[in-house]
């Protein structure tokens, strides 16, 4: 078996693992971050073994800067001690109904407002936050856990063909 396949077999089974783990007794855990601490994991145990930040980046098929910044963007907001940047925006926004993006940068102006807006563009690409209005007009709230129960019904079927 050659590595790249190891490598598939071993992501395969261990995504059936969490998603068993996720929904045992009839259990719903939410997954919203497994993809990002997951990411995060591998670059940690990479540096570990004394693969540099350069080769880690191509192994992940992205240039060097992007790499970074993901990399910084996940990692301890400077604002709250302890947690991601991503898990201390949300909570912010579950907080209020709708809260200003100036709000938000405001709160967290301790770390850098284009790793906060990028939090922000990802929380609503993934549909925990709705976001409304453009520019410096831009209202965020959190989805409710009602709305995010319709979206994974909604979502069940997709990416069924990919997979297979």
């Amino acid at each position: 078996m050659t590595i790249p396949l190891l490598v598939a077999a071993l992501v395969r089974q261990t995504t059936v693992l969490i998603a068993q783990a996720a929904t045992t007794g009839g259990v719903r855990a939410p997954l919203a971050q497994v993809a990002d601490q997951v990411f995060l994991d591998l670059v940690r145990e990479l540096e570990r073994q004394n693969v540099s930040r350069k080769v880690s980046a191509d192994m992940f098929g992205m240039g060097l800067r992007s790499f970074l910044r993901r990399i910084q963007r996940l990692a301890e907001s400077s604002t709250e001690h302890g947690r991601s940047l991503w898990e201390a925006v949300l909570d912010f926004l579950r907080q209020d109904s709708v809260v200003a993006r100036s709000r938000v940068l405001d709160r967290f102006s301790r770390d850098e407002e284009v790793q906060v807006k990028g939090v922000l563009f990802d929380l609503c690409q993934s549909g925990l936050v709705f976001a409304s209005g453009s520019g410096s007009d831009i209202v965020y709230r959190a989805a409710t856990e009602d709305e995010l129960q319709s979206m994974r019904k909604a979502r069940r079927g997709e990416g069924l063909e990919e997979l297979v």
